[in-house]
């Protein structure tokens, strides 16, 4: 009686098996910010980075123009008001400190935006982007991811789960640990869970776990 209490009181969590594929994550990501045209590509594809490398750097020259224009613009306008100043014009300086406030902080936000034409590593990793070198001239499109940085040390894996198994995992959150269970080497490693999508969606997790990527 005291065996079967003993082991009555033993809760085995319940292993689920579902497809996976492991995925080097979107930490890495970079993305285009400012739309432009490949001016100049600094590595190739597989270097090796480190956080803050320069990889590729972009052309707007709309943008550029309009950044030398604010710039003129507010250096104008601080001229003006320093001559108010100068003349003790308290009423003109007043109106014109506004102004210079307005335009400085137009110049400050277009510097931002033209300086992620120079697109930086966010993380150690090598390079992953087919045919870099030929992409020179290429226009790339405000959002769209133009390489990949991948690290071999912080691989995702990324586990598409069916909704009639959702009971057998049980309460699981963000940031719990997590046990994998390797088949092909016949190993346990331990895993955080980083975030879950718990709705359906209409695109697959990724594409490796669908037919079009040989799943």
């Amino acid at each position: 009686g005291l065996l079967y209490f003993a082991g009555a009181q033993i809760t085995i969590t319940p292993s689920v098996k579902a497809p996976a594929i492991l995925d080097p994550g979107h930490e890495g990501e970079i993305r285009v910010e400012c739309p432009g045209f490949v001016e100049q590509v600094h590595v190739g594809n597989g270097s090796w980075v480190e956080e803050g490398d320069l990889i590729l750097t972009l052309a707007n020259p709309e943008v550029e123009a309009e950044l030398v224009s604010a710039e003129l613009a507010w250096a104008r306008a601080k001229l003006r008001a320093d001559s108010y100043l100068e003349g003790e014009n308290i009423a003109g300086y007043q109106a014109e400190k506004e102004n210079v406030s307005g335009l400085e902080s137009k110049k400050m936000d277009l510097q931002s935006y033209v300086g992620t034409l120079d697109m930086s590593a966010p993380m150690a990793g090598q390079v992953y982007a087919r045919e870099l070198k030929a992409r020179v001239g290429e226009f790339l499109d405000k959002g769209s991811v133009a390489v990949r940085i991948v690290n071999p040390e912080r691989p995702e894996l990324r586990i598409a789960v069916a909704q009639d198994r959702l009971d057998a995992i049980g309460s699981i959150d963000t940031g719990d640990l997590i046990e994998i269970f390797d088949e092909s080497v016949g190993q346990f490693h331990e895993a955080t869970l980083k975030r879950i999508r718990p709705q359906a969606v209409p695109e697959p997790p990724h594409p490796g776990l669908t037919t079009l990527g040989g799943g």
